[in-house]
């Protein structure tokens, strides 16, 4: 690739960038605001869901789990969520 044509690139690049910046913000900051509600609604109610949001496979675990579902086993919790319940807050993949 010429210096010309690099340079052409880099410059495409930074206008498509500059072009759709905030549109991108807009959506992530929606996805942050759904992903915190439903954090909210877990810590409400006790209860851990797993996400499909990141190519991670992050679960959540919610500080209340233990306090509203005293006893509960962590089988129980998992047949039924697909959630391993061994500490509270997210998981995320081992290669994190």
């Amino acid at each position: 690739m010429s210096d010309k044509a690099k340079m052409n690139l880099e410059e495409e690049f930074i206008a498509v960038h500059d072009k759709m910046l905030d549109e991108l913000k807009k959506h992530l900051k929606d996805a942050e605001d759904s992903l915190d509600k439903a954090v909210a609604l877990s810590e409400m109610n006790g209860i851990p869901f797993y996400s499909n949001i990141s190519f991670l496979s992050n679960s959540y675990v919610p500080t209340s789990l233990k306090e509203k579902f005293k006893g509960l086993s962590t089988s129980t919790v998992e047949e039924v969520t697909g959630v391993w319940e061994d500490y509270p807050g997210w998981r995320h993949s081992q290669i994190c």
